[in-house]
């Protein structure tokens, strides 16, 4: 999976089978069975891909393929979640908040409706819990080399009262350290940084050994 994170240069992501399992399977997040339908919505070079195709095929589900090219019509994408009966989508932040601002009631029959990417706003995580009680809203966080998501969040309405939502705590198979510069663990609303371990890690960058070897350096320093 290519990424460019924050510095626009894109950089391939050795993503291995072992962490798409663990993204999909036996976790803790959201509900994978032969009941859901999953609506793949990104680009199969968009790590969310990953979690659309094999959380509904390795689990016996229905994948619906989006059909529309380029970037999703709200209008168009509405119609296809009512016509196919989608039960489980993921959306970026910006869309997220540009369907429930303009089409809230085209999510009425999601069940399992994860967003992230970005910051969510607490106004449209309010606009949902309230006005779709049947969907889960799940804030989904994670890093390309971590494959998918970190962290999830099940969103309740108590989570709106603050300037952001939270991002939860790590999927099965997946722990997380906030840690200082001597990556040492920091007391409770301290400042630091967040590592990630788990089965969930890429093995390093595409052609990239330089850049690979840089992370694992800052990992044991």
């Amino acid at each position: 999976i290519y990424t460019s994170g924050s510095t626009g240069q894109p950089k391939g992501v050795l993503v291995t089978h072992r962490a798409v399992v663990r993204l999909v399977r036996n976790t803790n997040y959201a509900r994978f069975d032969s009941g859901q339908v999953t609506l793949q919505l990104a680009p199969i070079s968009f790590d969310a891909s990953t979690f659309e195709i094999w959380g509904s095929l390795l689990n016996g589900g229905r994948l619906v393929l989006y059909s529309a090219l380029g970037v999703p019509d709200l209008k168009n994408l509405g119609e296809t979640l009512r016509r196919e009966g989608i039960t489980t989508l993921w959306l970026t932040a910006g869309l997220f908040h540009s369907m429930v601002t303009s089409q809230l009631q085209d999510l009425a029959g999601v069940q399992q409706l994860l967003a992230g990417g970005d910051v969510l706003a607490p106004a449209e995580v309010k606009k949902v819990l309230e006005q779709l009680p049947a969907c889960q809203l799940i804030n989904g966080y994670g890093p390309t080399e971590a494959t998918t998501f970190t962290c999830t969040h099940k969103l309740e309405l108590e989570d709106c009262d603050a300037a952001s939502v939270p991002i939860g705590k790590p999927i099965n198979n997946t722990c997380v350290y906030v840690l200082d510069g001597k990556l040492e663990l920091v007391p409770v609303g301290v400042a630091g940084e967040l590592y990630i371990t788990g089965m969930g890690l890429a093995r390093g960058y595409r052609k990239q050994p330089g850049l690979t070897a840089e992370q694992i350096g800052r990992a044991h320093v």
